[in-house]
C-alpha cells in the first residue's frame, strides 16, 4: 500500500479480491512479446524469408521460430476461451461491487 496511491490499491483489491496475482519475470514478458510478434507476423505472411528475418531479429534459429509459431497457433485457441471467462468474472465482480456501493449510499 505504500507503493501505490490508495485509490489504486482499493481498485486492485476490489477487482481481484480472493484471487492470486502473479507478477511475471521480465524474461517471461519478453518471451511472450517475442512469441506474439512471431505469431502475428507469420499470420500475415508466412514464408521462408520472413522466418529468417524474425530469427535474425530475435537472435534465435529458424527452427526455433518454427516451433514458436506452431505452439502459439495451438495455444491461441485454448487461451481465448480462458481469457473470456476470466474477463467476464472480473466484469461481474465490478458490477456487483458497484451495486453494493450504490445500495449502501441509498441506505444512508
Amino acid at each position: 500500500m505504500m507503493l501505490f496511491p490508495d485509490d489504486v490499491v482499493l481498485k486492485i483489491i476490489t477487482t481481484f479480491s480472493g484471487e492470486t496475482i502473479k507478477v511475471p519475470k521480465v524474461e517471461t514478458v519478453w518471451r511472450g512479446y517475442r512469441d506474439a510478434i512471431i505469431a502475428d507476423t507469420l499470420r500475415v505472411k508466412d514464408d521462408k524469408s520472413n522466418r529468417q528475418r524474425l530469427a535474425s531479429y530475435f537472435g534465435i534459429t529458424v527452427d526455433r521460430v518454427n516451433r514458436i509459431h506452431a505452439s502459439t497457433s495451438q495455444r491461441r485457441a485454448r487461451k481465448r476461451h480462458h481469457s473470456i471467462r476470466r474477463s467476464a468474472a472480473a466484469a461481474y465482480r465490478n458490477v456487483f461491487d458497484e451495486m453494493v456501493k450504490e445500495a449502501r449510499q441509498a441506505l444512508r
